[in-house]
């Protein structure tokens, strides 16, 4: 994956998992650098996601799920903010305030190959 090769294959400390999907659960839990967090702040609907139990106990991974986000969004937002993470190569379109049904129309029906996008004012 990209973010294996940009760690030199040894991964992330920090994983905020927050679609709920099952296969970005799978995705995200091989990313995770050894004794590195894997923070779940969504939920399935049900889903059940076949991630590799072995790599998290031999990798020492801890796994923390949680509803309230125990302010970890707050940390996200800093990270972003102070330029830690970038998220240019995540987002695929980027909408202002005016626009906001055109977005979500976009996200909805993957125009363009729409992934995340961004609505800014």
């Amino acid at each position: 994956s990209l973010i294996l090769e940009n760690t030199s294959h040894k991964g992330v400390d920090i994983v905020f998992e927050t679609s709920g999907s099952t296969e970005t659960i799978l995705i995200a839990s091989q990313i995770i650098r050894k004794a590195g967090k894997f923070v779940l702040l969504s939920i399935t609907g049900g889903g059940k996601a076949n991630i590799d139990l072995d790599r998290i106990v031999l990798g020492e991974i801890e796994i923390i799920g949680s509803v309230s986000g125990m302010g970890y969004f707050e940390e996200a937002i800093r990270m972003l903010e102070d330029k830690i993470i970038d998220l240019g190569d995540f987002v695929t379109h980027t909408f202002g305030l005016n626009d906001i049904l055109k977005a979500f129309k976009y996200e909805r029906e993957r125009i363009e190959g729409a992934i995340k996008i961004v609505i800014s004012q």
